[in-house]
This record gives C-alpha cells, sequence and structure tokens, in this order.
C-alpha cells in the first residue's frame, strides 16, 4: 500500500496513541482493582468501627440501666430502638463484604440486640411497675404503707418486726437479695400471725399489714421477673460481645488482611502491565523513528546534494524520484526536477534574450545616432528659417513705408485735384496749371505703377520664403515622426509654422491682388491724364468736360486711397505673422535643444543597458545547462 510520510506519521501517532491508550486502560485497570481492594478495606474497617460503636452504645445502655431514673425513660427508649436500627444497619453493611462468617455473625448480633432489646423494654415495664425510684410503682405502695400506716398506728408489738420490714424491704428492692427478702416474709409473717390472733383483720392496722403483704407479694413476683430476665440480659449481652469480639477478629485477620494483600497485589500487577506496555510502545516508537529517520536523511542528502550543484550552476543534475506517487519525497524531486527543467527553459531564454537584446541595442544606438544627424539638421534649417523670417519682418517693414508714402502721394493727389477743379470752375485760364498739375499727377501716377511693381516683385519674395518655410515645417514634421514620442512638441510646433506660411502664401496673394487692382487703376488714370492734357489745349469749352474728368481722378484718387488703406493693413498683418513665425521657429529651435538633450540620455541609457547585457550575459554563461 502505497502511504505518504504524512499518511505514516499519522498511523505512527494512531499507534502511539493506542498504546498509550492500552497502557492507560492497564493503569485505570490496576487503579480500579487497588481501590477496590483499599475500599473493600475501608468497608471493612468501617464495619469494624460501626460494630464498635454497637458495643460502646450497648455497654453505656448498661451502665444506664443500672442508674435509670424516670426522666430518663424516654431517652433510654430511644437509645433502645437506635441500638436495634444499629443492629440491622450493621447486618445490611455485612452484605457488601466478603465471606460469609462475618454476614452469618452479623445476622446473628442483629438477633441478639433484638432479644436484648425485647428484654430490655419488659425490663423496663417491670422497673416502671416496681418502681423507679421510692415515690413511684410498689416501692411507693410498700413505703407508704409502713412509713404512713404501720408506723403511724404506733403499736409496740409491731414496733421491732415494721423497723424489720421496713429495714430488709428497701435493702430487697435496691439488690434483690433473697436473704433480705426472708427476713422481710418472716417478720411480716409474725404480723399476720398477730392480726389474725387479735383479729384485726377489719381494722385499720390489718388492712395496713395485708396491704403491705400484698404489696410486698407483687414486688416478689416482679423481682423474680426481673431476675429472670436479667439473667437473659446477661446472656444476652455476653452473646453480643462474644460475637462483636468474634467478628471484629474476623475482620482483621481475614477480610482487612486479605483486602490488602489483595490491594498489595493488584497494585504490582497494574505497575508491571504499565511498564511492560509503555516499554513496547517506545520499542516501537524507537524502532519506527529509527527507520524514518534513516529513510528521512537519505532523501535529504540527496536533495541537499542536488541543490548544492544547482547553487554552483550545475543545471544538469536531476533527482531519481522512487515509485511511491505519494510519497512527499517522491512529489518534492519531481517538482524539483520540474523546476530545473524551467530554470533551465528560463536561463536558455535569458541567453536568447541576450542576443536578441544586444542586436537591439546596436539597431537603437544606430537610430539616436541617426535622430542626431536629423536634429543637427533640423536646428540648421531652422536657424535659416529664423534668418529668412527675419528677411520677410524687414521686408515688411519697407513694403509698409512704400505704401505709406503712395498713400501720403494718393493724398496730395487728392488734394490737387480739388484744387483742379475749382481752379477750373474759376477761370479757364488756370487750365495751363491744370495741365502742368495733370502731368505731375501722371507722373505720379506712373511712380505709384513702378511702386506696385516693387509690391510684386516683395510679395514674390515673400511667397518664395512662405513656400521655403512650408518645406521646412514639411521636412521637421517628417523628422518629428522619426523621433517618436520625443519629437511630439517639435511635431506641435512644425504644423503652426506650416499653418502660418500658408497664411502669409494668402495674404500675399491679397496683397497681389490689391496691387493688380492699383495698377489697373493708375492705367486708368494715365489714360484720362493724357485725355486732361489733350483736352486741356482745346480752351475754355473744354473745362467743363476737364472738371468733369478732374471730378472722376478724384474718385478714383479716392478709392485708391481706400485701396491703399488695406494695403497697409495687409502688411501689417505680414509683419505680425511673420512675427508669430520667428517666436515659433524659435520654440522649434528649443525643441530641437530639447531632442538633443534627450538623445544624450538615450545615448547614457544605451550605454547603461549594454553594460546590463553584458552582465546578463557573464552571469547565463556560469550556468550548465
Amino acid at each position: 500500500m502505497a502511504l505518504s510520510w504524512k499518511q505514516k506519521f499519522l498511523l505512527l501517532i494512531v499507534a502511539t496513541l493506542i498504546g498509550l491508550a492500552i497502557a492507560t486502560l492497564a493503569s485505570l485497570s490496576g487503579l480500579g482493582k487497588v481501590s477496590d481492594a483499599y475500599e473493600a478495606r475501608s468497608e471493612a474497617r468501617a464495619y469494624e468501627s460501626a460494630s464498635l460503636t454497637l458495643l460502646n452504645d450497648w455497654l453505656a445502655l448498661e451502665r444506664t440501666s443500672e442508674n435509670l431514673e424516670p426522666n430518663q425513660v424516654e431517652n433510654y427508649q430511644e437509645r433502645l430502638a437506635s441500638l436495634a436500627a444499629q443492629s440491622s444497619a450493621l447486618s445490611e453493611s455485612a452484605g457488601t463484604l466478603p465471606g460469609d462468617a462475618v454476614k452469618t455473625t452479623a445476622q446473628q448480633i442483629q438477633e441478639q440486640v433484638a432479644e436484648y432489646t425485647r428484654l430490655r423494654t419488659e425490663w423496663l415495664a417491670l422497673n416502671q411497675q416496681l418502681g423507679l425510684t421510692p415515690s413511684s410503682g410498689l416501692r411507693a405502695t410498700m413505703s407508704e404503707a409502713i412509713n404512713d400506716r404501720l408506723r403511724q398506728i404506733s403499736i409496740s408489738i409491731f414496733n421491732d418486726d415494721i423497723n424489720t420490714i421496713a429495714s430488709t424491704y428497701r435493702d430487697y428492692l435496691s439488690t434483690f437479695d433473697a436473704t433480705y427478702a426472708e427476713s422481710t416474709r418472716e417478720a411480716l409473717a409474725r404480723m399476720q400471725a398477730t392480726v389474725t390472733e387479735m383479729d384485726w383483720q377489719e381494722i385499720e392496722i390489718g388492712q395496713a399489714v395485708q396491704a403491705f403483704a400484698t404489696a410486698f407479694s407483687d414486688a416478689e413476683s416482679l423481682i423474680a421477673d426481673l431476675s429472670a430476665i436479667e439473667h437473659q440480659l446477661s446472656a444476652t449481652g455476653t452473646g453480643i460481645r462474644d460475637l462483636i469480639a468474634e467478628q471484629n477478629t474476623l475482620l482483621r485477620q481475614d477480610i482487612i488482611v486479605a483486602t490488602s494483600q489483595q490491594a498489595e497485589e493488584a497494585r504490582a500487577a497494574s505497575t508491571w502491565l504499565i511498564i511492560a506496555t509503555a516499554a513496547a510502545v517506545v520499542i516501537i516508537l524507537v524502532l519506527t523513528l529509527t527507520t524514518a529517520s534513516r529513510t528521512l536523511v537519505k532523501r535529504l542528502n540527496e536533495t541537499v546534494n542536488l541543490l548544492t550543484r544547482v547553487a554552483g550552476g550545475d543545471l544538469s543534475q536531476r533527482l531519481e524520484p522512487g515509485r511511491n506517487p505519494n510519497d512527499e519525497f517522491n512529489r518534492l524531486g519531481e517538482a524539483a526536477n520540474k523546476m530545473l527543467d524551467d530554470v533551465s527553459d528560463v536561463i536558455g531564454q535569458v541567453v536568447e534574450g541576450n542576443r536578441t537584446l544586444s542586436s537591439l541595442q546596436v539597431e537603437l544606438d544606430a537610430l539616436v545616432e541617426q535622430m542626431g544627424r536629423n536634429g543637427e539638421q533640423v536646428e540648421d534649417e531652422t536657424e535659416q528659417t529664423a534668418t529668412a523670417v527675419q528677411e520677410i519682418s524687414h521686408t515688411a517693414v519697407d513694403i509698409a513705408q512704400y505704401t505709406q508714402s503712395v498713400n501720403d502721394a494718393v493724398q496730395n493727389a487728392n488734394g490737387a485735384a480739388h484744387s483742379g477743379a475749382e481752379v477750373v470752375r474759376r477761370s479757364a485760364k488756370t487750365m495751363t496749371e491744370l495741365a502742368e498739375r495733370i502731368q505731375k499727377t501722371h507722373d505720379q501716377v506712373s511712380q505709384l505703377s513702378k511702386t506696385g511693381e516693387k509690391v510684386n516683385s516683395i510679395v514674390g519674395v515673400i511667397n518664395g520664403l512662405a513656400e521655403q518655410t512650408n518645406l521646412l515645417a514639411l521636412n521637421a514634421a517628417i523628422e518629428a515622426a522619426r523621433a517618436g514620442e520625443a519629437g511630439r512638441g517639435f511635431s506641435v510646433v512644425a504644423d503652426e509654422v506650416r499653418s502660418l506660411a500658408e497664411k502669409t502664401v494668402s495674404a500675399t496673394n491679397g496683397i497681389a491682388e490689391i496691387v493688380e487692382s492699383l495698377n489697373r487703376e493708375t492705367q486708368a488714370i494715365s489714360r484720362l491724364m493724357k485725355e486732361g492734357l489733350a483736352s486741356a489745349g482745346e480752351g475754355e469749352e473744354s473745362s467743363k468736360e476737364a472738371a468733369h474728368s478732374i471730378e472722376q481722378i478724384t474718385g478714383s484718387i479716392q478709392q485708391l486711397a481706400g485701396d491703399m488703406n488695406q494695403v497697409v493693413s495687409s502688411v501689417e498683418g505680414i509683419s505680425t505673422t511673420t512675427e508669430e513665425i520667428a517666436q515659433k521657429v524659435e520654440q522649434i529651435h528649443g525643441h530641437t535643444r530639447e531632442t538633443s538633450d534627450i538623445r544624450q540620455k538615450l545615448n547614457a541609457h544605451i550605454v547603461r543597458l549594454s553594460s546590463q547585457v553584458t552582465t546578463l550575459t557573464q552571469a547565463s554563461q556560469g550556468f550548465r545547462l
């Protein structure tokens, strides 16, 4: 049967407990026998004590009987009843003692005590009739007859006999001695003879003598009965004493000795039984534990040797488990072998992981180096973008100045047109001056057309810079995507730069449209100026037409002034946009520096990773799979 060590030890514990239970039962059995023996001896001693108590009570009752007083009669009767009850209880107690002799003696004692009680009860009744004291019973009757009747008569011939009777009857009543009774009867006979002789039967003296004679006769009868009873009581008392003595002798020599010997034998037997049981249990335990300890030490040494080799790096060793699937050491061996297999697999995976980690470390080093180069390129391009943005800002400032000059010229042309119209209205003489002013206005318009061409060229430059900025922002976004998480902030800034570049292109396109509209207006103004110059020669007749043309010129100039205000606003917007682009480019430059710091930290981590890979490789090389 394949049992585990736990089950084996449980069986050992159960066997030990059974042995201890057997030893306990043996000890309890021995103790029970010893206890029974001592209990029997105790009962014998208690029975002996009870019999002695009975004897003592009987002796005390005998002493009380010698001097019984009337006031002691009730207690005397109770003591007689108690004596009978004690003898009955003693007989019942004898039934628990071994041997028939004690039971027989106890029964005889009970019968003797019962007889004694009966005789004493009769004796008490006779004594009560006779009189326990001189003033009770027949004693009182005879005392009255002597003292109260005969002595009161005082007849001299009776005095001697009366004195004799008075002395001898008391002695007789006290001692029950027949000599005293004889003396009393003789004196009484003489007195009766005298009464008969004197024929005094009917007188008081005769009646007193007869009363005493009758009382004395009754007393003699009672005394005879008492004597017979006391003789029986004496025999009964002797029997009680002898039976109790015989019984106590039996108790001491037979029962008490036998029970003591049984107690000693039971104690010795229980002691040897306990010793034998304990020795058997100890021998079984020693043999079992010795065998188990040898097996356990052997298996533990095998496990310790295996673990020592494993601690030295040798993972090729294995334990050889037994065929018992419930054996804890077999299960431990299987678990240890599985653990070594798992550890070997883990070490192999660590070695393979180190190789993979080494290749990843090389690739990561190359990527970080490439990220560094891309960061430097982005930083250079960011610096170029910042320079271009600064140039755009300066160009926007110049455009604003030129536009302000054009606006001033337009305002001047507007004032001149108003003045020309006023002059034409006043007088035709001013036509010449008008023609000159128109000529000047034509020149200013030509200058304005040239200024529009310059604005177009500047817008072209701004468009080129915006396209280059957009391209740089696109490159920055691509590099940020390559940088991954570290380039996320850089990608956001690149998107903002691209958005601002698109806004710049949109704004410059609006400026181009405004400048184109301005060129168209200046061409129209130039044609009008030519017509005005042609009409000025016609004279005063064409002054109204000139005035009308001047009014049209004034309207065109006002429109041109409004367009120039829009140009100024657009240029200011371009300036603001370029400033924002410069700020964003500066942020990109800052993020580029942060990217450089991150790259340096990555280089430090790569160095630590390389050191860790080397350490793991060296550690894994110490194992033999």
